[in-house]
């Protein structure tokens, strides 16, 4: 005679890798039921957090297709070798600008991704960057606090406007006629577009100071590092009041196009 039977010990092990089998396999629909229900309440962070959740194992076509609907990129490319400061949208939207640590300001077409211009190794990194209202050239503040003209068409040399303290950040008249900076120690200096000539320079704030001009070109808004938003004469420089609502450094400031509303951002969280 001769009889076969099945290990207890090899039973229990079949039956355990089954039940982990089953187990990963709820968590993998569970991780995707979730990331679908963030994705449908705009909440892409969460989705990314959740997709990650999912065994690496079972990700089939269904988890691609969740990352793809979580990443809405049209298009993504490695633009420079140190990290990005600032990116500017032309006003036809047809030119994107980069500025980067790097000591480089580079533009590429919207459309395709393809280089159309590039400015560097320039004498420090680059802080911030605006296209002028034209379109025809760019203006680029550097971390040494010099502020410069880039042409985009014939003679691309970079042009010398003027210069501030450190982490120069401009912004340009809607005109395109003046050229504002704000630096580290809190002076904002203004300059002419064509030739250079500064026309004013004034501490606007204790430190950090950003600049923006509004829509309309009546007010140049500053914010500093300690909340507050102040409201100048576009032309004069005039003070003309103050805005709160901030209790840490202002990191951005953003005008609407008729001249009536702003937009800032600062690094103070909220509940």
């Amino acid at each position: 005679f001769i009889s076969t039977c099945t290990s207890p010990g090899r039973s229990a092990y079949g039956a355990g890798a089954a039940q982990k089998h089953q187990a990963q396999k709820l968590a993998y629909v569970n991780a995707l039921a979730a990331t679908e229900a963030a994705i449908l309440n705009n909440q892409t962070s969460e989705a990314r957090r959740r997709l990650e959740t999912a065994p690496p194992r079972l990700r089939g076509w269904e988890w691609r297709h969740l990352a793809g609907r979580i990443d809405g990129s049209r298009r993504t490319w490695r633009a420079h070798e140190g990290g990005i400061t600032r990116v500017a949208l032309r006003r036809d939207g047809l030119v994107i600008a980069t500025a980067s640590l790097d000591q480089h300001v580079k533009t590429w077409s919207a459309d395709t991704g393809a280089p159309v211009c590039a400015w560097g190794p320039l004498p420090s990194g680059v802080e911030s960057v605006v296209f002028a209202p034209d379109g025809a050239s760019l203006v680029a503040g550097l971390s040494d606090g010099e502020v410069l003209s880039l042409p985009l068409a014939g003679d691309v040399t970079p042009r010398h406007i003027g210069r501030g303290g450190k982490w120069a950040m401009v912004d340009i008249r809607p005109d395109g006629d003046r050229i504002a900076a704000g630096f580290e120690d809190g002076t904002v200096c203004v300059w002419d577009q064509a030739t250079g000539i500064e026309l004013g320079r004034w501490q606007a704030e204790r430190n950090f100071a950003l600049a923006c001009y509004s829509g309309d070109g009546r007010y140049l808004l500053t914010g500093g590092g300690d909340g507050v938003i102040h409201a100048w004469d576009g032309l004069t420089h005039r003070l003309l009041g103050e805005l709160g609502g901030h209790t840490r450094r202002v990191y951005a400031l953003a005008a609407s196009a008729d001249g009536r509303r702003l937009a800032s951002g600062s690094m103070e969280a909220r509940e």
